[in-house]
């Protein structure tokens, strides 16, 4: 393909790109004008083992398989610019954080601010913290 021809893909591309985002960011505030907060988990899946995230030896298409079926949920936020919090409110059986994701409408952080004074003094996370292993326990 001559570089012309490829640019001009590239350039579609990229505005069809933007014009998923600005769709994603209408859907957003369409939801938001029905309900006050999204919740959803903030992983699919517990934390991995270290390393398992980090892409090392993988294929662009196969890292980003790993990365989306452990974080599917929490991207729409950064695409739409709208807020979100990530709030440790329970604990695995092994002590690791497991966190509560909260969204809110574009513009309300003020909400989600309430929101986690409350959540933290209904169920206080501070002082927590998970216990420490080697990383030859954790990678295994």
């Amino acid at each position: 393909m001559d570089a012309p021809v490829q640019r001009n893909f590239q350039a579609r591309t990229i505005w069809q790109r933007c014009r998923r985002c600005m769709a994603t960011s209408r859907a957003m505030g369409a939801f938001f004008q029905k309900y006050d907060i999204y919740l959803s988990p903030v992983t699919a899946t517990v934390a991995p083992k270290l390393g398992h995230l980090a892409g090392t030896g993988l294929s662009p298409e196969a890292f980003f398989d790993r990365f989306w079926g452990h974080a599917p949920l929490t991207a729409v936020f950064n695409s739409s610019g709208c807020p979100a919090m990530s709030v440790p409110l329970s604990w695995t059986e092994e002590g690791l954080p497991v966190g509560v994701h909260f969204g809110a409408a574009f513009g309300n952080e003020e909400l989600l601010f309430s929101l986690a004074g409350q959540l933290e003094a209904a169920r206080p996370w501070a002082a927590r913290r998970p216990p420490l292993i080697t990383e030859e326990a954790w990678t295994g």
